[in-house]
């Protein structure tokens, strides 16, 4: 229904079925207005329409096609999220705004690819000129297998390609600076990725959920890999931490099941919450000088890791930080006794061992067992 003016339309009933024509005099379909309308089969919009806004057809699953009529000025990029039967959206060719290519809509100046409709299937090649891939353009495309880029993009989009369970391989041109966050996360048939030196940090959730990616390639040019980038990422079984990294942010590499080593960049100083929580295969792990904090559950329910060693640069070992760490046997310790929480070795048979010369240290440490080296 629309207000009595008939500007804008406020929202149309979650039941309503079949064929849907707005009435002449709406000016603008307002946010969620059609939202979730499952058995909305097509679409008419007058040319008195000027915005559609935001979530305003989300998950009309019944909806085929759209056609954006000329007067259209404003379209939010999620006006027709997750609109499973969506195979196009056409454009009038008189709209100031917009356009249409393949049923794919960009902006006028087809430099900004908005949205490919989520019921596209097979392989895309994104035309050459495009600039910029916005934010959600291919979201939840489940049947996209994959995705050419051409070298005039630079910028992917917050959540550009996430939820594209179909999603194989997609090459990632050297043009691109920055990747968004949650660009690919849930794409769980992506098997591989290269990142180009262009981009210098890998932002959050970006590979979130990518549960068959078992190989990344990251370039010297990243200093910063953000919070939960590679969350459940549970095929990969080995990752290569670039020397410019300094950040590695928190639950970076949370469930990363198969990984079974890691070698922290010098540079590091932190080592964030959850960082490599619940990677059951890491067996060892390399902390440099550089860093000074393992923070609240970094290493939790690391099962298979046996032995690890602090340096004398680490000051503050979180709580839970190695926690039900069950083959932890071996903790040796470089330096002065740092600020350890109480419960950071809970749950593990570690034996906490230090060098002659060092201070701070009793002959227990947070419930384990501490013991001079009769050596340095």
């Amino acid at each position: 229904m629309s207000a009595k003016s008939l500007s804008p339309l406020i929202n149309c009933p979650d039941g309503f079925s079949g064929a849907c024509t707005i009435p002449y005099g709406v000016t603008s379909i307002g946010n969620r207005a059609c939202a979730y309308c499952s058995a909305l089969t097509s679409l008419t919009i007058p040319d008195s329409v000027r915005s559609i806004g935001a979530y305003a057809f989300s998950g009309c699953s019944a909806l085929a096609s759209v056609t954006i009529p000329a007067s259209v000025t404003s379209i939010s990029n999620t006006a027709f999220y997750d609109c499973s039967a969506l195979a196009s959206i056409n454009v009038h060719p008189d709209n100031p705004n917009y356009a249409s290519v393949d049923g794919v809509l960009f902006d006028k100046g087809l430099t900004v690819l908005i949205q490919c409709p989520v019921g596209f299937s097979g392989a895309y090649i994104i035309p050459a000129g495009t600039v910029t891939i916005d934010n959600a353009a291919f979201a939840r495309c489940s049947a996209l297998t994959s995705v050419t880029i051409p070298d005039s993009v630079r910028s992917i989009g917050d959540y550009a390609f996430s939820g594209c369970s179909a999603l194989t391989t997609v090459t990632i041109p050297s043009s691109v600076t920055a990747i968004g966050t949650c660009a690919f996360s849930d794409c769980s048939s992506l098997a591989s990725v290269a990142i180009p030196s262009s981009v210098t940090s890998i932002g959050d959730q970006v590979f979130w959920g990518c549960t068959n990616l078992a190989f990344v390639a990251i370039p010297s040019s990243i200093t910063s890999i953000g919070r939960y980038a590679f969350r459940d990422c549970q095929s990969l079984t080995s990752i290569t931490i670039p020397a410019n990294v300094k950040l590695i942010g928190a639950g970076a590499f949370f469930r990363c099941l198969a990984i079974t080593s890691v070698t922290i960049p010098a540079g590091v100083t932190f080592i964030g919450l959850n960082a490599f929580k619940f990677c059951l295969a890491l067996s060892t792990v390399t902390i440099p000088e550089s860093v000074s904090s393992i923070g609240d559950r970094a290493f939790e329910c690391c099962a298979a890791l046996v032995t690890v060693i602090i340096p004398a640069s680490v000051t503050y070992i979180g709580e839970r930080a190695f926690d039900c760490c069950s083959s932890l046997t071996s903790v040796l310790f470089t330096g002065d006794a740092p600020t350890i929480c109480s419960h950071a070795f809970d749950n593990t048979p570690a034996t906490i061992y230090y060098r002659p010369g060092t201070s701070g240290w009793g002959t227990a440490m947070t419930g384990r067992p501490a013991v001079l080296l009769p050596f340095d």
